[in-house]
């Protein structure tokens, strides 16, 4: 059974793979891609910060296709202020900072997930849901933040 800290671990662990698959620290096969599409529910969503709202097959696709896309800038994403909250068996509800700097570049995001606890996954959790929302970067945090994916 997943709790709050399986949420923590499964946000953090999610988004070091993307930093590692944009960065092309890892191998762009599909057993190092398999960490992104075994977590994603397949009716998976995601509303980004825009307003786009992208399924799982499209997402997959953009995803795969950006491998190493980062390679050659500095490229970093750091999770803060991780919540998480059940919701009902087996569904939770997890809000986060998303910061990402690239070549001193920074924008952020508050973002709202639905996780369902599922078996197989590393953190026992899968992604149905993502609605993301623009923070201005000069709004960024001065204290340590929650967490960071490293």
């Amino acid at each position: 059974m997943a709790d709050a800290d399986a949420c923590q671990r499964e946000v953090l662990g999610l988004h070091q793979f993307f930093e590692d698959w944009f960065a092309g620290r890892i191998d762009a096969g599909p057993d190092s891609f398999a960490r992104c599409t075994n977590v994603l529910a397949p009716e998976f969503t995601l509303i980004n910060p825009d307003g786009e709202r992208t399924d799982r097959p499209d997402l997959l696709e953009r995803l795969q296709a950006a491998h190493g896309h980062a390679g050659h800038t500095y490229f970093h994403i750091r999770i803060a202020d991780v919540e998480s909250r059940r919701l009902a068996d087996g569904l939770w509800l997890v809000t986060y900072q998303e910061w990402q700097e690239t070549d001193g570049f920074i924008t952020a995001r508050w973002s709202s997930a639905i996780l369902r606890e599922a078996t197989g996954p590393d953190n026992g959790l899968t992604w149905v849901h993502v609605q993301e929302t623009w923070i201005a970067a000069e709004d960024e945090p001065e204290h340590e933040p929650a967490a960071t994916a490293q």
